[in-house]
């Protein structure tokens, strides 16, 4: 039998384990925190009694473009005599023709190709060990190939019990300058210690900021680390996911996962703002998705898409209290408008030389949205959050209810802004149609127990009862919460949320039921999807969060903590038939879970999800009710009233606070009682300040507080 491989990923690098033959191995993988390097540390410990000769080969095929075939014949590869790095470069390439990508080791280079071909054969089989790692070993040419590729093999002579430590290095400049000085500083034998440093101190400034202790190690283990982890790493640096790994930027994506950093790297989120807005049309529309340099993209006519800027501003301003933000000026994009029969328009854009001040781009985007079908609600477009209904409104007249629960939302909260802005025509514009349509939707879209999702181009209604497919549709019901969650209507909702979409045999919370098959109706390419795959009746985790926040905000605290616990892959892992039924990494979110059929519980997309900077911002802001507004932090939990203590450690600036939450679940909003550094707050909130170190007790009645003090 061969010795099992032991992987343990952690924070910022991954480290591979193996012992065979005598040989104990580990690889350890970190990218650096500032340059584009990945390097691969290797030790070797010889525990046979005698010398071992050994040669390690590190390969990588090149690209240096969007596809390996239309690519390769362009790719022209060198090698610099002094450090033996083996370089590559595109000198074809539109932009960055004179960009490196280089491969480098520690050690002196045994042998050396560039030839895919020569290592892996004509064919390009992986079946048996690779042609050219066999004795012969590599030619040790440097020349162009059908099969670019880099090479780089060292040899080892190891002695009785000694161990060795090396590493290689891949990476990419955008000159061979600035390959050379990366290699040179990067072949150090210090360089491995240096790195890992670096990245430990770069990962600890973004993920410390918030520590909690609760009485769960599985929701502590993923609120302090990983959903934050999950949400730079993927989302926002890599913008890619073993599903997916496009690079694109997403604008509904980016602009929610920043949300997220409120608190911890505010100003990571600012930049973002001011970023996305300039991915905006003068007519308020705005990319659906793009690359940069050059910037490629589609314009489109999904409905929601402009409306997150307003929606992340509006947040964004709320938590930090920038609103100096809303007065910086970003450009517009240039582009032809959408003709009357096109849903969707894949083109290169350039910045137009017009600009505007971030609030005018989101009233830009909001008055965008002010346009409304025959049944009063806002039009569906090419799609609103869900992309797969693309063909609901596909000649223009679809309308969505979810639509309505959003524009309500975006509308209440940037009225506020209009204000500061000295905009009061506007702020009561937006606050007459949040207060309008809310009424409107609460009669038009109510089917008997619970909301309509919407209706088709010709009036038919979507997620009515008795259809049969998609009868209930689960962000109807939660957003309808958020709108107005004392409402009756909205409670009839979540009822009915909890009995047709709640499964709890296999504890997941499905976006619709029953799933699009071979029904008449078409609403897009969510029929593609299998019946209880992503978007098609399973889990779609992004939406789930959803359901979180609205028992949460409808006082259901029982229910609010037992799906968090489903939705925490963590909490997946109790039996190996729960492990061999998931089967997808433990510790980061998937985008769903399969909920149909043999399959359900499966864990489907992992790693590039939304839901988990929605996951984080539940736990920590609604869950255990650490919200922040400005210099003032409320404590506000949602949890059962015998839950636990709560410690937690929260770092603003260079303050520091320490903070015990005593009886949590007895505490409601607005009734908390704080004591700071020792002595009773006048305030129901904890006030904070730019500098020193302060502990903080929180308690749920004057009593406790006096108590307190006075032991």
């Amino acid at each position: 039998m061969t010795p099992p491989y032991r992987v343990t990923h952690g924070i910022g690098d991954s480290l591979f384990e193996h012992n065979r033959h005598g040989l104990e191995q580990q690889l350890r993988v970190v990218v650096d925190a500032e340059e584009s390097l990945k390097t691969l540390c290797i030790n070797l410990n010889n525990r046979w009694p005698r010398v071992r000769r050994l040669t390690v080969t590190y390969i990588a095929e090149w690209v240096l473009g969007n596809k390996q075939d239309s690519n390769s014949h362009l790719l022209t590869p060198e090698r610099d005599t002094d450090t033996g790095a083996l370089l590559v470069r595109n000198s074809f390439a539109r932009k960055g023709g004179a960009a490196r990508a280089f491969m480098a080791a520690s050690l002196p280079a045994h042998g050396f190709s560039t030839d895919g071909m020569e290592i892996f054969g004509e064919h390009w089989s992986l079946d048996g060990p690779p042609a050219g790692l066999s004795a012969v070993g590599l030619s040790d040419r440097v020349t162009p190939s059908a099969r670019p590729c880099a090479a780089y093999q060292v040899h080892i002579n190891l002695e009785p019990n000694a161990s060795t430590q090396f590493h290689f290095i891949l990476g990419a400049a955008e000159s061979r300058e600035q390959a050379m000085r990366l290699v040179t500083l990067s072949q150090r034998p210090e360089w491995i210690d240096d790195t890992r440093a670096a990245v430990r101190e770069r990962w600890a400034a973004l993920l410390d900021v918030w520590q909690v202790e609760t009485s769960l190690q599985s929701m502590d283990a993923m609120l302090n680390r990983w959903l934050l982890y999950q949400v730079l790493a993927s989302r926002l640096w890599g913008k890619l996911g073993f599903y997916q790994a496009s690079g694109g930027f997403g604008f509904r994506d980016q602009l929610q996962d920043v949300l997220a950093l409120l608190d911890a790297a505010p100003e990571l989120a600012r930049e973002y703002l001011l970023y996305a807005s300039t991915r905006q049309f003068e007519e308020g529309d705005v990319l659906h998705w793009w690359h940069d340099d050059p910037l490629r993209g589609v314009r489109t006519r999904y409905s929601d898409d402009l409306l997150w800027l307003v929606y992340a501003t509006s947040e964004y301003v709320a938590v930090t209290g920038d609103t100096a933000v809303l007065a910086e000026h970003t450009p517009f994009l240039s582009g032809e408008v959408l003709r009357d029969d096109e849903q969707e328009r894949y083109a290169e854009f350039s910045e137009s030389p017009r600009t505007a001040s971030l609030y005018e781009h989101c009233w830009r985007a909001v008055d965008a949205r002010l346009n409304f079908g025959r049944h009063g609600l806002p039009l569906i477009g090419s799609g609103d959050w869900s992309d797969g209904l693309n063909r609901v409104g596909a000649e223009g007249r679809g309308e969505s209810v979810w639509m309505a629960w959003f524009l309500i939302t975006v509308c209440r909260q940037f009225a506020p802004l209009c204000r500061i802005m000295d905009d009061d025509a506007r702020a009561a514009h937006y606050e007459s149609v949040a207060t309008e349509l809310l009424a409107h939707t609460q009669k038009t879209a109510w089917s008997g127990d619970w909301y309509l999702r919407g209706y088709y181009d010709d009036g038919t209604p979507l997620g009515a009862p008795g259809d049969a497919e998609s009868e209930i549709d689960l962000i109807a019901q939660t957003w309808a919460v958020f709108t107005d969650p004392g409402e009756e209507q909205s409670a009839a909702a979540m009822r009915s949320v909890k009995d047709k979409l709640v499964d709890s045999t296999h504890r997941l919370i499905k976006l619709l039921r029953p799933p699009f098959d071979e029904g008449a109706k078409d609403p897009g390419y969510i029929k593609a999807y299998p019946p209880g795959v992503r978007e098609n009746g399973g889990q779609y985790t992004h939406a789930a969060v959803w359901a979180l926040w609205a028992a949460a905000d409808s006082g259901d605290y029982e229910n609010a903590m037992k799906w968090f616990n489903w939705l925490n892959p963590l909490e997946r892992l109790g039996s190996d038939a729960d492990i061999g039924t998931y089967r997808i990494e433990p510790y980061v979110l998937p985008g769903d879970v399969y909920g149909v059929g043999p399959l359900a519980g499966r864990g489907g997309w992992s790693w590039y999800t939304g839901s988990a900077a929605w996951l984080y911002r539940f736990a920590l802001r609604r869950l255990l009710g650490f919200q922040r507004q400005g210099t003032a932090l409320y404590i506000r939990p949602c949890l059962a009233p015998d839950w636990p203590d709560i410690q937690a450690t929260y770092r603003h600036r260079d303050a520091v606070y320490r903070i015990r939450v005593n009886s949590p679940g007895r505490l409601r909003e607005n009734q908390c009682f704080i004591a700071v550094n020792g002595r009773p707050a006048d305030q129901e909130f904890i006030r904070l300040e730019s500098t020193g170190e302060h502990s903080c007790q929180v308690f749920p009645d004057e009593d406790a507080r006096r108590e307190w003090l006075a032991a």
